[in-house]
């Protein structure tokens, strides 16, 4: 489903006073055909003059052919100049929908579907869907209907229930509870070969594929699996299974074998010794470590890559 970046294009109005009015955008809106103000989507605070006539302002849209439309705060914001009068808050992105006498469930959906795509960005690819798909919402309502979304995470797949806190155009509360069929698609990280423990992962021992999930939680599947590339295998990692976050980790800085320096200061004077690293572990990590004057052994934390001190 596509969807329009709207580019509000407005003159920037002589009238705007030095009156603080401030304009909070809502996560969707529902409007009537036709013409779209800024007042009917926008909850605009203050009671000079100026907010009553961004009330009352015309915004020019292209409506798509799925009878959506788009509204980007920072387009928003560069059309009223950016006046520092103006403060601009809530949603980032306003998807809105247009009223066609009382809403279909698979309209609130597609917003809502929009909404939660417009978080996770390109990682993931979200259907959601009603459970009853002729049902009909808000028809009791007048228009307009502007709401947030009061799940906080991106839903998992399956059947569930999205709740959206909601206000019409008479001034009416509406809270509104959304019976949902979740589907994502997500791109995931599969070896091409068993990646043993402690080996990195690389561009060339992993495929990256598309799964489709219809149930099920993936919150702890690796979903930018780009950003495995260079980690290390906490664990051997088996062909044809996802990775997952919990089976990976930084490299170390140090590895055990691997020869150190110790280095201790005292005011203007620094000791250093060679030693032998018997652990591995990251920059604030305590290790053992042998000394290679006389094999004993010592707590160390790691520095760097190179060097280790003594408590």
């Amino acid at each position: 489903m596509t969807s329009l970046i709207l580019l509000v294009v407005l003159i920037a109005s002589p009238w705007i006073s030095q009156a603080q009015v401030t304009i909070t955008l809502p996560d969707f809106a529902i409007v009537e055909d036709g013409e779209i103000r800024l007042g009917n989507f926008a909850f605009i605070e203050g009671k000079s003059e100026d907010a009553d006539r961004l009330r009352d302002m015309s915004i020019p849209v292209n409506i798509n052919e799925d009878q959506t439309v788009t509204v980007n705060r920072t387009d928003l914001k560069g059309a009223l100049k950016s006046n520092e009068t103006i403060n601009i808050t809530g949603a980032l992105t306003v998807q809105i929908a247009v009223w066609n006498d009382g809403l279909p469930a698979s309209e609130i959906c597609g917003l809502i579907e929009r909404y939660f795509s417009s978080l996770s960005g390109d990682s993931l690819q979200i259907s959601i869907k009603p459970v009853q798909k002729d049902a009909q919402i808000f028809s009791s309502c007048e228009p307009p209907v502007s709401g947030r979304i009061l799940n906080n995470e991106t839903p998992s797949p399956g059947q569930q229930v999205i709740s959206l806190d909601c206000i019409d155009g008479s001034g009416k509360r509406i809270r509104h509870h959304q019976n949902v069929r979740v589907k994502v698609l997500a791109q995931v990280a599969h070896p091409l070969e068993l990646i043993k423990r402690g080996s990195k992962i690389a561009a060339d021992n992993i495929e990256i594929r598309t799964v489709a999930f219809e149930s099920g939680s993936i919150s702890a599947l690796a979903l930018s699996p780009h950003n495995l590339i260079g980690l290390e295998a906490s664990r051997h990692l088996s062909p044809g299974s996802p990775i997952r976050w919990d089976q990976v980790c930084l490299p170390p800085d140090i590895r055990k074998g691997d020869g150190v320096e110790i280095v201790v200061k005292s005011g203007s004077f620094k000791i250093k010794a060679a030693a032998r690293a018997l652990e591995s572990g990251s920059a604030g990590d305590e290790i053992w470590v042998r000394l290679e004057s006389n094999q004993k052994r010592l707590r160390a934390v790691v520095v760097d890559t190179d060097h280790v001190t003594l408590q």
